[in-house]
């Protein structure tokens, strides 16, 4: 008994200086990363929670700004000729209706002699048939006779009325070529308001009515041209919302609306043309050809999300530091695995992560991921 009683003090007394000495120990800080609060506001960083954001569901796209048919104009002539006079250049704006070229030539004269020749017969090929016909019912003239005028008549009125419309399709004045006053020009004028995007003639040239002279390209009238592929084809209606930028953009994606779905597939692309029309507060900043790439929007959901910058990378595995504690002028952050998804508006979906915890929001770049 008296040997055991040392024995035990000795136990206790042991133990008890164990205890002090661990509870004296800090706790390890190895798992944690330590910062101070002066390199936290130099290195501008943040402390934030994940927020709720719109997220949209998309598959991406590539296409082209066009011309709608009625925003284009190819210029060619109805009658041949030669080129007198060139009003207009590359580049240039006009209006519908402004002159842009006048032509010269002998078939403008043998058209208006033509015309001439056939408006001079008319009145006496008319009389002869109403006369005729009269007679024919009277039975004074036979139904030969009166077949005969009625041709006669009729035949040269298909050719008065057809070489008349081509003169006022020209804008010529049909009473003074009546009169024998013939025009030595007539003049070719844009059927839409617009940009002249080509000229392909010069004066002195001779042009046939198979050539294009000029093109006319309205600005306001363009749309956008998709190449939709066939595995997405199916996910792509009328009325989806269209987001898309040039290559050479840099900030926000312009807006457009699905207006048009191809339905024959194209064997060598492998795609479909679908049309899309663009916002009209973003059309006047494109131009016809360019092209484009964004993604086509099927839907929206509510997700929770960080900014990019709060995702760092480790090898295959991204990750964010968690606010863990903060002891005076230090601020002690925990390195989290997370699971992320889509990204929007410079935002990542977060799937799996901590969704209560202040996370390192912004600055998170200057911290060592190792």
């Amino acid at each position: 008994m008296k040997i055991a009683i040392p024995l035990i003090t000795a136990t206790i007394l042991l133990f008890s200086a164990c205890s002090k000495k661990t509870s004296e120990t800090p706790e390890p800080e190895n798992d944690f990363t330590k910062i101070t609060m002066e390199q936290f506001q130099e290195g501008k960083m943040a402390l934030g929670k994940p927020l709720k954001m719109a997220f949209e569901n998309s598959f991406q796209i590539s296409g082209k700004i066009v011309s709608r048919v009625d925003g284009l104009a190819k210029i060619s002539i109805p009658i041949e000729g030669f080129i007198k006079r060139i009003h207009v250049r590359k580049g240039q704006s006009v209006k519908s209706g402004e002159v842009l070229f006048e032509i010269e030539g002998s078939a403008l004269i043998e058209l208006q002699k033509a015309f001439a020749i056939s408006s001079a017969k008319m009145p006496q090929l008319q009389s002869d048939f109403e006369r005729i016909e009269q007679l024919f019912k009277e039975n004074i003239k036979t139904e030969s006779e009166f077949m005969i005028a009625e041709s006669a008549y009729k035949t040269e009125l298909a050719n008065y009325s057809a070489l008349k419309q081509n003169l006022e399709n020209i804008h010529l004045s049909i009473s003074d070529i009546e009169n024998g006053n013939y025009a030595s020009v007539y003049q070719i004028k844009s059927p839409i308001q617009g940009q002249v995007v080509d000229v392909q003639t010069t004066p002195g040239q001779y042009v046939s009515p198979q050539s294009s002279i000029a093109e006319i390209v309205d600005a306001r009238k363009k749309h956008l041209q998709l190449l939709v592929f066939e595995n997405d084809y199916s996910k792509i209606k009328s009325g989806q919302k269209v987001a898309f930028k040039t290559a050479s953009e840099k900030g926000a994606y312009s807006t457009a609306t699905i207006t048009s779905i191809g339905k024959i597939l194209n064997m060598q692309s492998k795609s479909f043309d679908c049309f899309a029309e663009i916002s009209d507060t973003d059309k006047s900043k494109f131009i016809i050809n360019q092209l484009v790439h964004g993604q086509v929007i099927l839907n929206t959901d509510t997700v929770f999300a960080l900014p990019q910058e709060a995702i760092l990378k480790s090898g295959n595995n991204q990750f964010v530091f968690v606010k863990a504690r903060e002891i005076g002028n230090e601020l002690f952050l925990e390195k989290v695995k997370v699971r992320v998804g889509r990204s929007s508006k410079n935002h990542v979906e977060l799937i799996d992560g901590p969704l209560n915890k202040q996370i390192l929001i912004s600055g998170a770049y200057h911290i060592s991921s190792e």
